[in-house]
């Protein structure tokens, strides 16, 4: 009898530990932007905007089924302010831990930005340098 209260008592601690860390946030990276800034000028600031890859599903937390993909998530943040470029990105993977496997996404944070048209000559369309 005392045998099976103990089996009982891991099983309740073990459930109790999986529902307590079910996720995890790990940043990947931080940089100034998603293109080449040298050459262009940033007409528009649109705001912060964040974007969002698929889910994706590992078994046990080993074996990846497809990736996530930051690129999805840049693409997913560009459309949804209609934006040319972000800056100021935040990277980050969010981990969701159940028993028999996880689901993994990459989440894009940065501000989106639009940028004022140049011509040939070094001039934009406003007239000046």
């Amino acid at each position: 009898m005392k045998k099976n209260i103990r089996i009982i008592i891991m099983l309740f601690t073990l459930c109790c530990v999986i529902l307590v860390s079910s996720c995890a946030t790990t940043p990947v990276s931080v940089t100034a932007s998603n293109t080449p800034l040298h050459d262009k000028i940033i007409a528009e600031n649109l705001g912060k905007v964040e974007g969002e890859s698929n889910l994706r599903f590992a078994i046990l937390g080993l074996w990846m089924i497809g990736k996530p993909d930051i690129q999805e998530a840049i693409d997913n943040a560009l459309a949804k302010k209609k934006a040319e470029a972000l800056i100021n990105i935040k990277c980050y993977e969010v981990c969701y831990y159940f028993f028999a496997g996880s689901l993994t996404r990459v989440v894009i944070e940065g501000e989106a930005v639009k940028f004022r048209k140049i011509t040939s000559d070094g001039t934009n369309f406003d007239g000046g340098y």
